[in-house]
């Protein structure tokens, strides 16, 4: 069995019998253990890095789990594309929002600026109506005044006969 089974002393799969099979030269980490033993003390773990923990995901629904270092913000791959792709849902829509809410104010500024010239073309009309209408009222009251003046002088005549040498308009 000992002959079959792969080697429990080194962790390099391609080791058999400390000769690495695709170089064919003593294995390294063989040689090395060799080496330990023979001073009386066997190494435990040559990897002194962290061990290997065993995490799971905080995100809502999400049961994934691993072993091996914990991702950032304890959150799985996928939760995290999750996230990132709500906060660039969410900075869309903040960004449409912003451009309705913009081309809405454009809107009522081009309201405001035609409602503008609009009154100002309906004081210019309305000024030029009254003027018109002024002067149609100063010429009827012009000829309503001569037409009284032309009654009134008429009438003085023909009370007073005598005056009339004195006019400057004759009948």
């Amino acid at each position: 069995m000992a002959l079959v089974r792969p080697s429990t002393d080194c962790p390099d799969p391609m080791c058999e019998d400390g000769i690495t099979l695709h170089l064919g030269h003593p294995c390294p980490k063989c040689t090395e253990r060799r080496a330990d033993r023979r001073r009386g003390r066997v190494p435990a773990q040559r990897n002194n890095g962290p061990t290997l923990q065993w995490w799971e995901c905080q995100g809502n629904d999400c049961s994934a789990a691993g072993r091996g270092r914990p991702p950032e913000g304890s959150l799985c791959q996928h939760c995290q594309a999750r996230e990132e792709h709500k906060k660039i849902q969410n900075a869309t829509a903040h960004l449409l929002a912003e451009t309705q809410t913009a081309q809405e104010a454009e809107r009522l500024r081009h309201s405001i600026r035609w409602e503008r010239m609009l009154n100002d073309a309906y004081t210019q009309h309305a000024e030029y109506t009254r003027t018109e209408q002024n002067q149609e009222e100063t010429k009827q009251r012009a000829a309503a005044t001569a037409a009284e003046t032309h009654r009134l002088r008429q009438q003085i005549l023909r009370q007073h006969p005598e005056l009339a040498p004195y006019t400057q308009h004759q009948p």
